[in-house]
């Protein structure tokens, strides 16, 4: 069953369209003053004892009318709390170059008043400076205790910590660096349970700046975003009841491979049967694929006991214990090793367990991809998802985990493939994991730009496997194998979701969701240009009045008009009937050979791909095409075709930095290669081969886990509000 992730988006954006203000009960709430009702700044009380820290902005252009109006606010605030809240402290930051502690933490309400009534306006706006010190002052108090934050301003930070990377970037506003640093320190102290109310000044922002301004401080807040002007206004009503703990969100940065973007969870996200009918839910999507990443190793850590810092670190920060990772997680990865880390969390009356598997950076493990075997589910990935299930059956065991779980699945790449399997016979077998209760229900797997594994013989499309959720993007190479063409017939447990792209989106749609994307893209700190819609048909032609070689060789094809996902439908289809023929014949005669050249590609991590396959390119061209007659025919050399093949290999090769393999392995990879790259591509399908080549960047760039993290958080609420 199919149920295209493209509804969602249709959805999302009617929404979008049809309206322009944010919805009363959400979590983000927004207060115009515009209504002619008071705007409520509403504060529950849950523990008995509650600490709030009013924040002032006292820059030089909050000078005036603005101080006048944040004073009056604020001692409505402070005369009404201490009346309706027993057990009530209050303190005061102001802020411009720096923070200053003007009342620290009192019951004295004549003391909060006179420092709030003391304050005067100079310098820039340092909000991270305030922050900071909030976040002290609630360090050095009880956990058990309700904290607060009302912070009134008229303006994003100008000056204090900086950080490049965030939130924000420079084509949002000049000062992007500032309000990155000071929305990370906002994270953080949502993270350890502050509320935090905030107030803008809208009629003292510049109209250019209006818009992200209001974002800034919306992002910012957990209860209420209020609107104001610098005029006196009477429609502030603060009112304080007693009600139940709110639904927590935690938000923060993560690192995954040398990057750090922000995640935003919620043990919300797994109240949900997994198996309800669209039941797809985008934050828990864009949440797994987040901690997905976060279980890449970084590339700079050589320590391979180390690789998985960064999943241990994303764990803690969502409250998540008892983290381990398997064997193959500190090892060097070999053909067939696998990685995997497991964590858990007691919400209610479950324990949720959380299992990602390592979609990216495993080195030599590129060989297992290329495992398909003579029958059953492909080879390589089930014999990685039985070590994973091995690995998850001993993690239970040792962590104790026993009663009703939940079970949180994660990958990406082959990882997601060893993901579907996992999901697809947990759903077969609920008792492999024993002394639990697992229902399938309670079981959330999220497999990313997944490879085909299974077969129709295996009840893959029995709705038992709803609770797989497959995200594909139709420009990712990688999502067409293993082939789903006969005799193949490979196919996925659970459900298909689709990226937008202009053919499943339209040409209206699909530009408006593109922008939002490439936005969400530059957020995430990917700094590539977009290059997949570029994509164009090539076609083998010699030039003499090109410089670069490889340009000499390639040219357009204005014949040829087809889409990158028709291309690469009619590219797969060619090799897997013309190369690979069959599964018998394919495990019988190339799959050692593929195994091993794709081991020795991938086990450096410094091989670049695009460099090795061009130079073998253009190496074979020459001597097919430039040493003979330079007409349609290629020139045949007098030597044995699989020896000069191997030279171009071994220069291809090198010329990418490769220099340790073994030469006997390499003879055999020759012969092997020769039947795949040669015969079938180069002097059968030269024109999909030179299209190959002359778009590696695009097709590279499709299968990039920050592109189809991009399209994921343009549906998420959490980061676009």
């Amino acid at each position: 069953m199919k149920k295209k992730i493209t509804i969602m988006f249709l959805l999302l954006m009617t929404l979008w369209l049809s309206s322009k203000t944010v919805d009363a009960q959400s979590e983000k709430e927004v207060y115009e003053l515009a209504s002619p009702t008071a705007q409520v700044v509403s504060f529950k009380e849950e523990v008995p004892i509650s600490f709030t820290i009013l924040l002032i902005n006292s820059s030089y252009t909050n000078r005036g009318k603005t101080l006048s109006e944040s004073q009056r606010i604020f001692s409505q605030f402070v005369d009404e709390s201490f009346v309706s809240i027993k057990n009530h402290e209050l303190a005061v930051i102001s802020y411009n170059e720096d923070a200053q502690i003007i009342s620290d933490f009192t019951n004295n309400s004549t003391k909060s008043m006179n420092a709030i009534n003391s304050i005067i306006c100079k310098g820039r706006t340092n909000l991270s400076s305030a922050l900071k010190q909030a976040q002290i002052m609630f360090d050095n108090l009880p956990e058990d205790i309700n904290k607060n934050i009302l912070l009134i301003t008229d303006r994003m930070p100008t000056i204090g910590d900086s950080q490049e990377n965030g939130q924000y970037t420079s084509n949002d506003i000049y000062s992007y660096k500032y309000a990155n640093a000071a929305h990370e320190l906002a994270l953080q102290l949502k993270h350890s349970g502050v509320k935090i109310k905030t107030f803008l000044y809208t009629d003292k922002v510049s109209s250019t700046t209006k818009e992200i301004t209001q974002k800034f401080y919306e992002n910012i807040q957990t209860d209420g975003l209020f609107l104001l002007e610098s005029r006196r206004q009477n429609n502030i009503q603060f009112i304080f009841t007693k009600s139940d703990k709110l639904k927590e969100m935690i938000s923060g940065i993560f690192n995954y491979n040398n990057n750090q973007t922000v995640f935003h969870y919620s043990d919300s996200y797994f109240k949900e049967d997994s198996t309800a009918n669209l039941s797809y839910n985008p934050s828990l999507a864009s949440m797994s694929l987040n901690l997905q990443l976060s279980s890449w190793p970084s590339k700079g850590q050589k320590d391979y006991s180390k690789k998985s810092e960064n999943a241990k670190e994303l764990f803690d920060k969502i409250g998540f214990e008892q983290v381990r990772v398997n064997s193959g997680y500190t090892i060097k990865p070999t053909k067939d090793s696998i990685g995997a880390i497991a964590a858990q969390k007691k919400i209610d009356d479950y324990t949720l367990v959380a299992l990602s598997i390592r979609g990216g950076g495993y080195e030599a493990e590129w060989a297992s991809n290329l495992t398909i075997g003579a029958s059953g589910e492909h080879a390589g990935f089930n014999e990685a998802s039985k070590k994973v299930l091995r690995f998850l059956q001993a993690y239970i065991e040792e962590t104790k985990v026993n009663g009703k779980i939940k079970l949180w699945i994660t990958g990406y790449s082959r990882a997601g493939a060893v993901a579907n399997l996992l999901g697809g016979y947990l759903n077969n077998h609920l008792e492999a994991l024993p002394e639990i209760k697992l229902e399938h229900e309670n079981i959330y797997v999220f497999c990313f730009e997944p490879p085909a594994a299974t077969l129709e013989e295996f009840g893959a499309k029995e709705k038992k496997h709803d609770n797989i959720v497959n995200i594909i993007n139709d420009f990712d190479i990688v999502t067409k194998v293993a082939p789903t063409i006969q005799p193949f017939n490979f196919i996925r447990y659970g459900r298909q979701y689709y990226l937008p792209t202009p053919q499943n989106m339209g040409d209206i749609l699909y530009p408006k969701l593109h922008k939002q994307m490439l936005s969400e893209l530059t957020k995430i700190g990917y700094h590539q240009e977009y290059s997949i819609d570029q994509f164009e048909m090539k076609k083998f032609e010699f030039s003499l009045f090109k410089r670069n070689m490889l340009d000499k060789l390639i040219a357009k094809d204005e014949e040829n008009d087809k889409t990158l996902f028709q291309f690469l439908d009619d590219f797969i289809e060619n090799i897997s009937l013309n190369a690979i023929k069959n599964r018998q014949y394919y495990t019988n005669e190339l799959q050692d050979d593929f195994r091993t050249i794709f081991k020795l590609l991938g086990a450096n991590e410094k091989f670049d791909g695009k460099i090795f396959f061009t130079q073998l390119f253009i190496d074979t061209s020459a001597q097919y095409f430039l040493n003979g007659a330079g007409g349609d025919l290629p020139y045949r050399p007098k030597a044995p075709q699989h020896v000069i093949f191997k030279d171009n290999i071994e220069n291809a090769l090198k010329v990418a930095g490769i220099k340790n393999y073994d030469e006997k392995e390499l003879a055999s990879v020759a012969k092997t290669l020769e039947i795949f790259f040669l015969d079938i591509l180069f002097l059968k399908e030269r024109n999909q081969l030179t299209t190959i080549i002359g778009n590696y960047p695009q097709m590279l760039q499709a299968h990039e886990p920050e592109i189809c993290l991009a399209w994921l958080r343009i549906e998420d609420e959490n980061y676009v509000g």
